[in-house]
């Protein structure tokens, strides 16, 4: 069996909980003995094992073949969903609808399609007010289905095809809407990714050609809550993108505000509600507004302790990743940098340990976090470990800027140990990786041409050097196309602690006093 169907199996069972352990075991006794003990045994092999390997199973197992194995696991990894499928109807509200519609084809099968038919029409008036658009469309084509192909009594019924063709259309329009957004949202996001914020007019004009080409034409007030939600997150993706973060914050509001006014939809979609949060949060963080952050993150935290049990794996991972970041950004407005570096150090542990639940890209995030820190708190030997750690990842970077920046933090750091021969030297190709990567910015280009003057004369302190700089850059920073530059370092901050010759704590909390 290939790498990933190994790491598939290993990462499902490693997921279960005890609950669902001793569920699976529960099913896994209803197969024949001799097929039963041998899946059960491999499943037991990997679950009392923290890593695995063909070859020791295959002996364990009564020296197997290969194939056999391969059978072996592809039908373990079945019978697992399907033990999961079974206690999951409770808890997952559309795996229970989806049963009930697989109950109504097996009647119609049965030649019972009268008995499928009243099935089906109690589980309409169940999607109607469910937001299960999707199913509820099936429902009515299965229905629609039967009618066609068989004598009824529904056609006594006073308008009962109309009605029911009518429906259908209904449904089928809310279905073209949100799957209209939702690639809306795909293209604007993928478009992020690939360009990240705007750098200058021309990409402005283009980012608002392209939203304008791809954005549907909708009345607002006619959209179910879902689609305001994807409709908001457009804008928000659009505005965020844009480097317009006034108007970030009133979509990504909107975004939390519905569901906060709609409190059931939180645990019916807890991963999209996060999602919105996380948003609004890292806007309020940029914008510096602490006390609407404060509102936020608060009601974010009380949607946690109130709805945590009903959290599945993936929810409980999305809040881990969302929450402590918050809550990171939370002490960095607070300027509390030490109860910061203490929190992120606890999620990058905690990130070690669950290391196959994490793609790459949050892994570098949490570093970069971490390392502009350390940098704060003068700890620039971590820091460096840190950025290190992002610089020589072998993997494909999923965002360029994160690369970039730790190459000039990186810098920065190594100026600040006075090892001024080495950034003498980094510094040209630094710079040409920053302006090949589309990274390079006026604010940028200052900064490191006062690195090259006081690296060259053994790290003058200027102060009527970086006071220059330091005005200079607070003039730009008010420049649209230019809030890039800061966002994943404030160099205006690291020039007052520059012109003060105190530590950077000490500045915040000269400040806070």
């Amino acid at each position: 069996m290939p790498k990933a169907e190994i790491d598939k199996l290993f990462a499902l069972i490693k997921s279960l909980s005890k609950a669902e352990k001793r569920n699976f075991k529960l099913f896994a006794a209803r197969i024949s003995k001799s097929e039963g003990q041998m899946f059960v045994k491999l499943f037991d092999l990997i679950d009392q094992s923290d890593e695995y390997s063909d070859s020791d199973a295959r002996f364990k197992l009564g020296k197997i073949s290969k194939i056999q194995l391969s059978n072996l696991k592809r039908h373990l990894f079945t019978q697992i969903l399907k033990s999961l499928r079974i206690i999951s109807t409770e808890k997952y509200h559309d795996i229970k609808l989806r049963e009930q519609l697989d109950f109504a084809r097996i009647l119609y099968g049965k030649g019972l399609y009268m008995e499928a038919l009243k099935l089906l029409h109690r589980l309409k008036s169940i999607f109607s007010s469910s937001n299960e658009y999707l199913l509820h469309l099936e429902i009515l084509e299965f229905e629609k289905m039967i009618e066609n192909r068989h004598i009824t009594r529904s056609r006594k019924i006073k308008n009962r095809m109309e009605s029911l063709i009518n429906e259908s259309k209904a449904v089928v329009q809310t279905v073209n809407k949100s799957s209209q957004l939702l690639n809306l949202n795909l293209k604007i996001h993928g478009m992020y990714i690939k360009i990240g914020h705007i750098k200058d007019y021309r990409d402005l004009i283009m980012l608002s050609d392209f939203y304008k080409a791809n954005l549907p034409k909708f009345n607002e007030r006619q959209l179910n809550h879902f689609e305001k939600v994807h409709y908001y997150l457009s804008f928000l993706w659009f505005h965020y993108t844009a480097l317009n973060f006034p108007f970030c914050y009133k979509y990504s509001s909107r975004v939390v505000d519905i569901f906060l006014r709609n409190d059931h939809m939180m645990i019916k979609d807890p991963d999209l509600f996060m999602r919105g949060v996380h948003y609004l949060l890292v806007t309020l963080f940029y914008m510096r507004q602490t006390e609407r952050y404060e509102f936020y993150f608060n009601k974010f935290m009380e949607f946690k302790e109130q709805y945590q049990s009903k959290f599945n794996r993936t929810t409980e991972m999305v809040f881990f990743i969302y929450g402590n970041n918050a809550v990171t950004n939370y002490f960095i407005l607070k300027n509390d940098y030490p109860k910061a570096l203490d929190h992120i150090n606890m999620t990058h542990d905690k990130i070690q340990m669950l290391e196959r639940n994490f793609d790459h890209h949050r892994k570098m995030v949490v570093l970069y976090k971490r390392a502009w820190i350390l940098f704060v708190c003068n700890d620039l030997s971590k820091c460096l470990d840190d950025l290190n750690e992002i610089i020589n990842s072998k993997k494909d970077q999923l965002r360029d800027d994160l690369f970039c920046y730790a190459k000039l933090m990186h810098l920065i750091a190594h100026y600040e140990l006075e090892h001024f021969e080495l950034v003498t030297n980094l510094i040209p190709s630094v710079r040409r990786l920053l302006a090949r990567k589309g990274t390079m910015s006026e604010s940028i280009s200052l900064v490191l041409e006062y690195l090259r003057w006081s690296s060259e004369i053994r790290g003058s302190r200027d102060v009527n050097k970086i006071t220059q700089l330091h005005n200079k850059l607070m003039k730009l920073r008010l420049d649209r196309f230019e809030q890039r530059s800061f966002m994943l370092f404030n160099f205006t901050f690291w020039l007052e602690y520059k012109m003060k010759n105190k530590s950077m704590l000490n500045i915040l909390a000269e400040a806070d006093s």
